[in-house]
């Protein structure tokens, strides 16, 4: 596989490159995703999703066990408790 490739995403049908030649410079390294997570995206998906589409799937999955995503500058995103 190249070090760079085009793909399109097969949840939104966006663009992307995927890096997975140098895995430290993709656009999904950072996205945090429980193993039930990817579990889920393996069984659903036969590809790569975009990092949108990984962040807003990781975002249901927060908001959904009482937590939601804060974004950082430059895209970091973590959970923390809900607000009630």
């Amino acid at each position: 596989m190249p070090e760079h490739e085009p793909k399109t995403c097969p949840r939104c049908g966006g663009g992307f490159e995927c890096r997975q030649g140098s895995i430290h410079r993709c656009q999904c390294v950072d996205v945090l995703l429980s193993d039930a997570l990817r579990e889920m995206i393996a069984l659903r998906y036969d590809d790569c999703l975009c990092r949108d589409c990984l962040l807003e799937l990781t975002g249901a999955t927060a908001l959904s066990s009482g937590y939601e995503v804060k974004r950082g500058e430059g895209g970091s995103t973590w959970k923390v408790p809900s607000s009630q």
